[in-house]
């Protein structure tokens, strides 16, 4: 899969399926195993409604994608908003309101 299609569908399937404690996703490729993973970083410890929501958001690449071997979600607590800076293969960043 090639990064620009790998953006597309994550910044597609991330916009629709996010809480609002999520602070950024990201998502990557592996060709070798043919694995696609999903990140979601929170700004609090995770819950069970965030992992729900990543796991919901990556069913819709495994359904479009039949070459898909292998998919992992993650949630992480995210010690920052301005780490999400620095952070590789992001699909998905929370703006901070100014004000």
């Amino acid at each position: 899969m090639d990064k620009t299609k790998l953006y597309s569908v994550g910044r597609v399937i991330v916009a629709r399926n996010v809480t609002e404690h999520v602070v950024a996703a990201t998502v990557a490729w592996d060709a070798e195993t043919s694995k696609l993973s999903l990140r979601y970083y929170l700004d609090r410890d995770p819950h069970e409604d965030d992992e729900d929501e990543c796991e919901y958001a990556m069913t819709e690449p495994i359904a479009e994608f039949p070459y898909l071997e292998l998919a992992s979600t993650e949630c992480i607590r995210l010690a920052s908003a301005d780490d999400a800076q620095r952070l590789e293969g992001v699909v998905f960043i929370r703006r901070r309101e100014e004000g």
